[in-house]
């Protein structure tokens, strides 16, 4: 970084440093986040068997408010949004091969 020759040059090192870290910090969180939303598989299948719900669409949707309700987080609309697609996806793959077949 280049220095300021002034009277205030440490100010300008000073913001400097802490919107780096700043920065640093907004990366760590956004990990956390998305690592707490990590979809389970075996239990989407048995909810999935339990709420006996054909609609892939509407069965993506209550797990995901209902994850997000027991784990207080239905304030967090990316992390909400990426589950249910991957909840939609894994379960519209799944029925594509004929493996959510109930009957």
């Amino acid at each position: 970084m280049k220095r300021i020759q002034s009277k205030f040059g440490i100010l300008a090192s000073l913001v400097f440093y802490i919107k780096k870290g700043l920065q640093r910090a907004n990366v760590m969180l956004d990990g956390i986040v998305y690592a707490e939303t990590r979809v389970n598989v075996s239990d989407v299948l048995q909810r999935y068997v339990d709420l006996e719900i054909d609609d892939i669409e509407e069965f993506a949707a209550i797990y995901t408010y209902d994850y997000h309700d027991y784990h207080r987080m239905l304030d967090n609309k990316k992390s909400k949004l990426k589950m249910y697609g991957e909840v939609y996806a894994m379960m519209k793959a799944l029925k594509d091969r004929g493996s959510l077949d109930k009957r």
